[in-house]
């Protein structure tokens, strides 16, 4: 046989191929509801009812939009928002809410401000030592003249600044930042003798500090002596107003209890330097 019949007689066969017999196929895995195969196949009930939704969705979809075709009508539900979408922008919000300061409270006084390089104005009975009498009539403590007088008192006052440093746990401060406006006066004290001053005055003296004074004209009347002092320094600590109010009290303090001075009225803070960012101190 050639080529050329052998191709002809393949090309024309139509010989059908044997069915194959399948009866034992079945035997093993017969069909009907109690069949192995569907037990292990089945659909459970609930999968069921989704799918006969979607489907239903689906054909509903489709008829809307061949019958309208200017209006899409979608049955299918919006995509969720996701944990990772959703879950910064919660916390976000809720820091936001946390920290956030009300409008009011933020336009008022009553935000504490950061403060530095404080002065305060103290009115005080001064020590002994902070006054001099002048010409030749200074007694007890008294300093010898003017100059040494403020000295006295720059001294005592740059003490008084390191002890408030210490007892707020801050650095010491040098000398030459620590400045007092202060000026000594020329007092009699009593203790000179029977005499008065130029202004008809001498000056009683009160645990070591010039409390009262006594006019020539008028020996029975016991007047109140007092006088100023400004103290200011330089220094990078920024403090809230409540801490440069306890580190007056602790500098006056010391001022009244190891140097004498006697303190007519709380100290007043009459200037400083202000940091214009918002504080918030947690006690």
């Amino acid at each position: 046989m050639n080529e050329s019949e052998f191709l002809s007689t393949t090309s024309t066969s139509t010989t059908p191929l044997p069915l194959i017999d399948n009866s034992a196929f079945q035997a093993m895995f017969p069909y009907g509801e109690e069949s192995p195969l569907r037990k292990l196949f089945q659909i459970p009930e609930s999968q069921k009812l989704y799918k006969q939704a979607n489907l239903t969705a689906a054909t509903t979809t489709t008829t809307t939009t061949t019958v309208a075709s200017t209006r899409a009508t979608i049955l299918t539900p919006p995509a969720p928002i996701t944990l990772p979408t959703l879950f910064p922008l919660m916390l976000e919000n809720s820091f936001k809410k946390l920290f956030q300061l009300p409008q009011t409270l933020v336009k008022s006084d009553k935000v504490p401000k950061l403060m530095g390089s404080p002065t305060w104005r103290i009115s005080h009975s001064p020590p002994v030592s902070w006054t001099y009498c002048s010409p030749s009539c200074g007694s007890g403590d008294q300093a010898v003249d003017e100059e040494t007088a403020l000295d006295n008192a720059l001294n005592d006052v740059i003490l008084a600044v390191n002890s408030a440093c210490q007892a707020l746990k801050l650095a010491p401060l040098n000398d030459d930042k620590v400045h007092i406006k202060y000026k000594p006066s020329s007092i009699l004290l009593e203790e000179f003798g029977d005499f008065y001053d130029r202004y008809n005055y001498r000056y009683r003296v009160v645990r070591n500090a010039i409390r009262y004074r006594v006019k020539k004209d008028k020996p029975g009347v016991v007047e109140e002596y007092a006088d100023e002092i400004e103290i200011s320094f330089q220094a990078n600590y920024m403090f809230t107003k409540a801490v440069w109010k306890s580190f007056a009290t602790e500098m006056t303090s010391y001022l009244t209890k190891e140097k004498y001075m006697y303190v007519r009225s709380q100290p007043e803070m009459i200037s400083h330097s202000v940091n214009n960012a918002t504080f918030l101190l947690f006690l």
